[in-house]
């Protein structure tokens, strides 16, 4: 449960006394439940992505949003439940598991979440991960030094993780085309392959670089990245200046009001409404862009309808469950609902285009699917056909 405050009274100093397990069978037997629902339900649409090769259809700003909300999520939660994390010196390990089992459902929910963004950068598609950039005028060469100077020398230099980062972010210093002094013919229908454009017969004059679509892809990845160690030491450090048992002698009297909040467990209220704020607002905003990018390209893409078959339920049954609790107000899952009815309009919207996708004879990224089993079917032909062997006969006296 997403909590937007901090509790003054949990930074209390743990001790036997104040440590006392809980335990609810049922409870703990629903948490077990809804964490293998959550890891079963992420698995589809990492096997669709590492199965199919590609990650499109999945909008870049759908996953930061996505990695960064969960981040904040997992943070929160663990900077309101740290006090249970501080008794666990007192408690079993058995009860220890059971009490901390909140923190694990929302870290393996941030976990399977940042492992699509991870597969979606992998596999990205490789034609829309390359550009053929050709100079507009031969001095274009000569203001880019760093790409002159990288394509001049060594292809050792050229494949270093520095020149790869620039030309990841900067076009003009990617990797350029081979000259060669022999024209090709090229059809201008054919699909590009960066392979095909390495070899001599390419365009001369052209320079291979990243494209657009994956440097702003790879710049979301960073920013999610650099978000979330950011945010974690931050969450390290505030709980980290909080006073531990060992610290003060039992026998000596407290210096302020039992009632009074420690210096550093009012910074961590602060610091805990910023994440539970950014995690609401960043989930909320989660699903718009790519409820626009399928409906702009009409196209489920690499998106798992099982996986939104599964969550989506989930949803409104964890939506119910958490209204029903007594003290917890509208507050508390009004955004869960918000995320549960765009995450179902996004399903409603895979499944009708997925019906237009079969009326149509394409797949899920657009392709004929007439073309494709015919291109496979020859495929597989020719890799399962026997190798024709040719006998030579000698000719002549032995």
């Amino acid at each position: 449960m997403l909590s937007l405050g901090y509790d003054s009274s949990d930074s209390q100093l743990p001790s036997p006394s104040h440590c006392v397990p809980q335990h609810d069978a049922v409870a703990f037997v629903l948490s077990l439940f809804i964490i293998l629902g959550l890891v079963g339900s992420y698995i589809p649409q990492h096997y669709r992505i590492i199965s199919t090769g590609t990650g499109e259809g999945i909008s870049p700003w759908f996953l930061l949003l996505g990695a960064t909300s969960s981040a904040s999520s997992f943070l929160n939660v663990v900077v309101l439940q740290w006090s249970v994390v501080r008794c666990c010196e007192y408690w079993s390990p058995s009860s220890c598991f059971e009490s901390v089992l909140g923190i694990i459902q929302v870290g393996l929910q941030f976990i399977m979440f940042s492992l699509i963004f991870v597969l979606f950068l992998i596999y990205f598609p490789t034609r829309t991960k390359w550009v053929r950039v050709i100079p507009v005028s031969p001095s274009e060469e000569v203001n880019d030094p760093l790409g002159s100077y990288l394509a001049q020398h060594s292809p050792k230099i050229q494949s270093g993780w520095t020149t790869r980062l620039s030309a990841l972010f900067w076009p003009s210093t990617g990797l350029r085309v081979r000259r060669e002094s022999a024209s090709s013919d090229e059809s201008d229908g054919s699909s590009f392959d960066p392979r095909s454009a390495l070899l001599p017969s390419a365009s001369r004059g052209a320079m291979l670089s990243y494209s657009p679509a994956y440097r702003l892809s790879v710049l979301l990845g960073v920013v999610t990245l650099v978000y979330t160690i950011i945010s974690a030491i931050v969450t390290i450090l505030l709980l980290s200046t909080l006073p531990r048992s060992s610290d003060i002698p039992e026998d000596t009297p407290p210096s302020s009001p039992p009632n009074s909040e420690h210096a550093s467990a009012r910074l961590i209220r602060h610091w805990a409404t910023f994440l539970g704020v950014m995690a609401t607002l960043l989930a909320l905003c989660q699903y718009l862009p790519q409820l626009w990018h399928t409906a702009r390209t009409r196209l489920v893409g690499s998106l798992s309808i099982p996986m939104m078959l599964i969550q989506t339920p989930g949803s409104f049954i964890f939506v119910y469950s958490l209204a029903v609790r007594p003290g917890v107000n509208w507050t508390s899952w009004a955004v869960f609902l918000i995320t549960g009815v765009l995450q179902g309009t996004l399903l409603v919207m895979c499944i009708f285009w997925k019906t237009r996708q079969k009326n149509l004879g394409i797949d899920d990224y657009g392709r004929d699917l007439d073309s494709a089993a015919s291109e496979s079917a020859q495929e597989r032909t020719r890799l399962l056909q026997p190798p024709t062997r040719t006998h030579s006969h000698a000719s002549g006296p032995l």
